[in-house]
């Protein structure tokens, strides 16, 4: 049974969704000299080595760590950041892979039989209200279709991961999260030979400067911190709680994106991602018991 939030744990939540906010602005920076199947591949190699000798292996077998690998590091990772180089602005971006929390809470259900209380319900209509209120403001910016397709596989990818790792049963997720990116470089690399060539690659590495290095670091860490962090929430209290909170991410990420490259954010977006934050309320808060006809407490008397 799965153990209700404590307020320290929605804490860590909300620090996971400033880490992540901020990957964004980290990926349009290295993106504008890596392509993007490259720099996939150099995320997770960095995050594996040399932390991989150090940390121990973690408690589960080989079959979980190369699924979680694929689907949360090479897929997710992967469509996500080739969203991003066809043309799809970082902020928005970081709004379309919320998607995984539609694709969690089903998954969930066919899996776990987790089916929504209607209070959660609620406040995901109103959560994704939100998303769309703030969608629309990019309604007639130029995304390319390609770019929204692929990372809402990405987010698709995503919600395979969080259920990869609740049903994997591991109580080790820093370990998980270092010996699953094992996984994803050797395929990221091999794609990367294969469709960017030998030439793009090493006019990339050449190129490679110390503001693309600080952004490749910066993603390393957020891959272990965050996705450790995540990975411990999710085995402690289940998917379906847990997904929301991503959903705090595109605030994070249109502020950071607004502030660091220049990517404009409307009051209207402003406003719809205060409906986002009220629609989370509702999903992870419990109802109040009502106090009407409860019992009184007997009170000890004096001697």
């Amino acid at each position: 049974m799965n153990k209700p939030m404590r307020p320290a744990d929605i804490a860590v939540a909300v620090l996971i969704a400033v880490i992540w906010g901020l990957t964004f602005v980290a990926m349009k920076v290295g993106l504008n000299v890596l392509p993007p199947l490259l720099f996939s591949g150099l995320r997770f190699l960095l995050a594996s080595l040399p932390l991989v000798f150090l940390v121990g292996r973690p408690d589960v077998g080989w079959r979980w760590i190369l699924a979680i690998g694929l689907t949360l590091g090479a897929c997710m990772v992967a469509f996500q950041f080739l969203g991003i180089h066809t043309g799809l602005p970082a902020g928005l971006t970081s709004l379309v892979l919320q998607s995984q929390v539609a694709f969690t809470a089903v998954f969930a259900l066919a899996f776990f039989r987790d089916v929504p209380t209607p209070r959660r319900l609620g406040g995901l209509v109103v959560c994704f209200a939100g998303l769309v209120l703030i969608g629309r403001q990019y309604a007639a910016d130029n995304a390319m279709l390609l770019g929204f397709v692929l990372v809402l596989i990405a987010g698709a990818a995503w919600a395979a991961g969080n259920i990869l790792i609740k049903r994997s049963g591991s109580s080790r997720q820093l370990q998980l999260i270092v010996w699953m990116s094992l996984v994803p470089p050797l395929p990221l690399f091999l794609l990367s030979w294969m469709f960017e060539g030998e030439q793009r690659i090493g006019q990339a590495l050449g190129a490679m400067g110390m503001t693309e290095a600080v952004a490749l670091i910066y993603l390393v860490m957020a891959t272990l911190v965050g996705f450790g962090l995540w990975a411990r929430l999710i085995a402690r209290h289940g998917p379906a709680a847990v997904a929301p909170f991503s959903l705090l991410v595109p605030i994070f990420g249109f502020g950071s994106s607004a502030l660091m490259l220049g990517e404009s954010v409307s009051v209207a977006t402003a406003m719809a991602s205060v409906v986002i934050v009220l629609g989370l309320y509702f999903m992870v808060v419990p109802r109040p018991e009502r106090l009407v006809g409860a019992p009184v407490p007997k009170l000890s008397q004096a001697h």
